[in-house]
């Protein structure tokens, strides 16, 4: 899980670096502001959902560190528990967490429930 969680920071770390677009969707932000702990965005393809999810991040004034973004529909996440991957992520410091195309993740509901009844992160 150590690897897993290296190799999803550094994929994190690069996408971080990409140019995102100045512009703010409207819903940003009460994104930002929600004092919930669990928060789901969903719509269409290509309305900005992600986009979105990297400006969260990049405005966050948690250390860069204590902050991750994952895709569950890439190949490194195949297989892995949800829960599992954000305790490990949360055992190391990991205070917020973006998860994109969370549907993917096998049997993704009991996850998310599981992370929010027993992990202290924002998801």
């Amino acid at each position: 899980m150590q690897t897993l969680l290296q190799n999803a920071k550094r994929l994190y770390t690069l996408k971080a670096n990409q140019q995102l677009p100045l512009y703010k969707r409207y819903i940003f932000d009460d994104l930002q502001n929600s004092p919930a702990k669990i928060t789901a965005v969903y719509g269409s393809r290509g309305i900005g959902k992600t986009t979105t999810l990297m400006q969260l991040l990049q405005a966050s004034p948690l250390l860069h560190s204590s902050k991750l973004y994952i895709s569950c529909d890439h190949a490194m996440f195949y297989g892995v528990s949800l829960f599992d991957f954000v305790d490990e992520f949360s055992k190391r410091g990991g205070e917020f967490i973006c998860i994109d195309e969370v549907h993917e993740a096998s049997n993704f509901e009991q996850e998310l429930k599981s992370i929010y009844d027993f992990l202290d992160i924002k998801v």
